[in-house]
């Protein structure tokens, strides 16, 4: 109930007068959000420094906003995600066995959630800084989820162990891949996978 249209992608009210999004969906000022049924005008946004992060203002306040997950042991916890990116793709095999899914390119990007766990943290530098990081696990359940382009700027939500009420705690932003099939680069591809033995990470 927290997710609203931002031209092609989700963003994320926070406040009565702002919302959340990825920073390199780009975007601009005037543009609107399509939330709960109403639409917001954008009259203003501030960059956080060192993240993927975006923050825009609107011109007439939000009903509800989302709960912000302030808590900092988050390794290992379990998350809601949602999105808006491609349906999954043809299968990927790799000496016969069954390895993840491709992106599918034609889908009609129909916003969508899944869960998955914070596996680690991982510092991205000086222009993105810390981030978390969830893998893609075979066997890990029906809803295990792993982002595809489309994702980006939809929320990721962590429930609250202190109150047990579902809070904001991530921005979609980045997904391994592309994938090649020998260090050359030939045969480049985005996927899903579960298994990334025996394929190359092209930069």
């Amino acid at each position: 109930q927290y997710e609203g249209i931002f031209g092609g992608f989700l963003a994320t009210p926070i406040a009565p007068d702002y919302f959340i999004a990825a920073k390199h969906v780009g975007m601009s000022v005037g543009q609107t959000l399509v939330y709960s049924g109403n639409t917001y005008v954008t009259d203003a946004f501030v960059d956080s420094p060192n993240s993927d992060l975006r923050v825009w203002h609107v011109t007439t306040p939000f009903s509800t906003y989302a709960p912000l997950y302030t808590g900092t042991n988050v390794i290992g916890s379990d998350f809601v995600v949602i999105g808006r990116g491609n349906e999954r793709g043809a299968d990927i095999l790799l000496g016969g066995n069954l390895v993840g899914w491709a992106w599918n390119t034609t889908g009609a990007n129909l916003e969508r959630w899944g869960t998955n766990t914070v596996t680690s943290r991982v510092d991205l530098g000086a222009q993105y800084g810390m981030t978390l990081y969830a893998t893609f696990d075979h066997g890990a359940g029906a809803t295990e989820a792993m982002l595809s382009v489309g994702d980006s700027s939809g929320a990721v939500f962590i429930k609250d162990p202190a109150d047990s009420t579902w809070k904001l705690a991530g921005i979609n932003s980045f997904v391994d891949g592309p994938f090649a099939l020998d260090a050359s680069g030939t045969g480049v591809f985005n996927a899903a996978l579960f298994d990334a033995r025996g394929y190359y990470a092209k930069d």
